[in-house]
């Protein structure tokens, strides 16, 4: 117990520093962060981000490859695939909330490393699905575990981390995203492919190559699981709560493993404490609650802080902002394979019909090969398989998004992250709309790559902006507000995407244009605070 009549209050810029009266400094969060330098710790810690990455990213874009190679076998129709591209989504936001009340009152290290064991484990379950039905439901669960990783992953990575490193590390998950959106195509074009067929109870149960390649998306869930559980409990999240000596272990650790020094050597030796305001410390717990009517009163509390002033205004504007930018992004993303295979097919066609290509709209594809994947021979259905270049351009996709991550990487400690935001939504707008012009695959590629690709840089500087706009109390329940309204327009954008392409291929594209190009207005009424510039 630190006696106050021998303490006083220093102040070095923006660091607090609290003298004490054997000379020993209690220090801020930041401060402590940073002495504890840079090094082997963040690197792993990056590491599972990419593995965490590759987990978030095998949820949602398995169901891509696996549709037209599954659309015969499950006997899928347009809007089955739109129900199960948009199921992983749909799951998320039944228990976004309940994941971010969770979190921001047990800590985020072990629910990380519970949802990930039960992903993989769901995950290895639908590569045994029969039926429809089957598969969405296990979609729709995995959805339900992975969305408290989601928005968990990026908070347990960014308070690790102080201020000077918080962005780059935020732009880091997206690089990670963009890695595991190369990584899946290349297991897909791997697997899907190989000959393999096992036949059970007379045709009752089929194991086919599209069910092994879902059964290997499960890895990354479970490996996630094993690096998480070998870190601690994040620095920021123990300080908030009291628990100032079991976070400055966690910061000596660090210290140790990121200098090589004995972590006694850390100049840190007392933490300043709790740092949460009143209102905002009573929806975080100390103590482990058995009680389920408390834990939910506490859960309801803390969430309704995040609709109280002065959090209202930011957490409405900030929601708005992603559930129009994953409408836009999510839409044509997970479609791609599905318009590449097309292009691809059309072209197939009139090259052996007529011996050239035939210049035509996206439109005029996507008309001509709807309902041409499903084939029958002798009443048997036949696999369907991708061409080759299908995988080549979604792996150029998620190359363009990992160079547009990489740029900025830097530009974010440059510019502005609100200016960032106007000039991403209007560029991708503009490409969204430019696509229904495309004639050529080469110009398709191109467009779409860029559309994606700054979207996904714009989605997560958006997540970046959350993390400082909101204390630590309510910060991850924050976090899961703005990606469970992503996740609704995800939802949205895939359930109509089929609808208003059949009923008239022009709406589709200019409507997910205009909505981002709407995005980019809205990001204008970023706030700025300190910790933004």
């Amino acid at each position: 117990m630190v006696n106050n009549s021998n303490m006083r209050i220093t102040r070095k810029k923006s660091q607090t520093v609290v003298k004490c009266g054997d000379d020993q400094e209690a220090v801020d969060f930041e401060t402590a962060i940073a002495e504890t330098g840079y090094g082997l710790y963040n690197y792993l810690l990056l590491l599972s981000a990419l593995f965490s990455a590759l987990s978030h990213q095998s949820n949602i874009q398995l169901v891509s490859y696996l549709l037209p190679s599954a659309e015969c076998d499950l006997q899928l129709t347009p809007f089955n695939k739109g129900l199960l591209n948009a199921a992983p989504f749909i799951g998320g936001i039944s228990s976004a909330f309940v994941w971010g009340f969770l979190s921001d009152y047990y800590g985020r290290r072990s629910l990380l490393v519970i949802a990930y064991s039960l992903d993989g484990v769901l995950t290895l379950i639908a590569s045994f699905s029969q039926a429809f039905w089957f598969l969405l439901m296990i979609k729709f669960f995995n959805g339900f575990i992975v969305a408290g990783p989601m928005a968990m992953q990026k908070t347990f990575l960014a308070e690790f981390h102080g201020f000077h490193h918080r962005s780059r590390v935020m732009m880091w998950t997206g690089f990670a995203v963009a890695s595991a959106s190369i990584f899946i195509p290349v297991i897909a074009w791997i697997i899907i492919p190989l000959p393999l067929y096992w036949e059970l109870f007379e045709g009752m149960f089929i194991y086919n190559s599209w069910r092994m390649f879902v059964a290997v998306c499960g890895l990354p869930s479970f490996i996630s699981a094993a690096i998480i559980y070998s870190f601690d409990e994040t620095p920021k999240f123990l300080m908030s709560n009291g628990h100032k000596d079991e976070a400055l272990k966690v910061l000596q650790k660090m210290y140790r493993w990121n200098t090589g020094k004995d972590s006694q050597s850390y100049p840190v030796k007392v933490l300043r404490g709790n740092e949460l305001k009143e209102h905002e410390s009573s929806a975080v717990g100390t103590q482990l609650k058995v009680n389920l009517s408390d834990m939910l009163k506490d859960g309801w509390n803390q969430s309704k802080v995040i609709f109280m002033n002065p959090h209202r205004p930011k957490a409405i504007l900030v929601a708005s902002i992603q559930f129009l930018t994953l409408y836009g992004m999510n839409t044509l993303r997970l479609w791609l394979p599905q318009l590449f295979a097309s292009i691809e097919e059309y072209n197939h066609h009139h090259l052996t019909t007529n011996g050239s290509l035939s210049s035509a709209s996206l439109c005029e594809i996507i008309a001509f090969t709807s309902g041409n994947n499903i084939t029958k021979v002798q009443n048997h259905c036949s696999v369907a398989m991708l061409e080759d270049q299908v995988y080549l351009n979604a792996m150029i996709v998620g190359a363009t998004t990992g160079v547009a991550f990489l740029l900025a990487c830097y530009f974010v400690n440059v510019i502005r992250k609100k200016l960032l935001m106007v000039i991403g939504f209007i560029i991708s707008g503009a490409c969204g709309i430019a696509i229904f012009w495309s004639r050529d695959d080469v110009t398709t590629l191109s467009l779409s790559s860029v559309y994606v690709s700054l979207l996904n840089v714009c989605h997560t500087i958006c997540i970046a902006v959350v993390v400082e706009l909101f204390p630590t109390g309510v910060r991850n329940m924050a976090v899961s507000l703005t990606l469970m309204s992503g996740q609704l327009g995800s939802i949205v954008g895939n359930v109509t995407f089929p609808i208003l392409l059949d009923l008239n291929c022009v709406v589709p594209f200019f409507f997910i244009g205009a909505i981002v190009l709407g995005c980019a207005l809205l990001s204008l009424f970023v706030p700025r605070t300190k910790f933004l510039e």
